[in-house]
């Protein structure tokens, strides 16, 4: 009985004293006032957007090292550091083994199809980049001719 009233006794007393801190007493004609604390914990967050129409997209007649271009706008905004990583397949030709050669321009990183690249941005970033490619064809045997599919990945890590 003796332990369970001093733990009664000690509950009691936290409970008091943490009351007790946030309360004010006082005669009304002063003022009596409390200051109570407000925190927030914003977590880390970024997005990605495409903003042209629907990607990258080229077109060739097939003649032999015919080069076409095409872009496409990207906005990245974050509140935090960022690592910005780019990455491409290579352009194949759907259901084949075809491929087409491809220049990447990510607001001045270079990368080419296959390939991957990175940059960082410190702090709360917002920015709208120009995805451009530059594509050329070989001999005209060289590609078949038909549909390529190809994927530019753009992955934004929190440094």
């Amino acid at each position: 009985m003796k332990k369970i009233m001093v733990v009664v006794l000690a509950l009691s007393l936290v409970l008091g004293l943490g009351a007790f801190a946030l309360a004010a007493a006082g005669n009304p004609e002063n003022g009596v006032s409390a200051e109570i604390p407000v925190k927030a914990v914003v977590g880390k967050y970024a997005k990605v957007v495409e903003l042209g129409c629907g990607g990258l997209s080229f077109n060739f007649e097939g003649r032999a090292n015919e080069t076409d271009q095409a872009q496409t706008d990207v906005e990245i905004e974050s509140n935090c550091s960022i690592d910005v990583q780019l990455s491409a397949t290579v352009l194949t030709l759907n259901g084949g083994n075809d491929t087409i050669a491809v220049d990447y321009d990510f607001g001045g990183y270079k990368f080419k199809g296959g390939q991957s690249t990175s940059f960082t941005r410190t702090g709360a970033a917002y920015g709208k980049y120009i995805l451009s490619g530059t594509a050329k064809l070989g001999a005209i045997s060289a590609q078949s001719a038909g549909n390529y599919l190809a994927k530019v990945t753009i992955t934004v890590s929190a440094l």
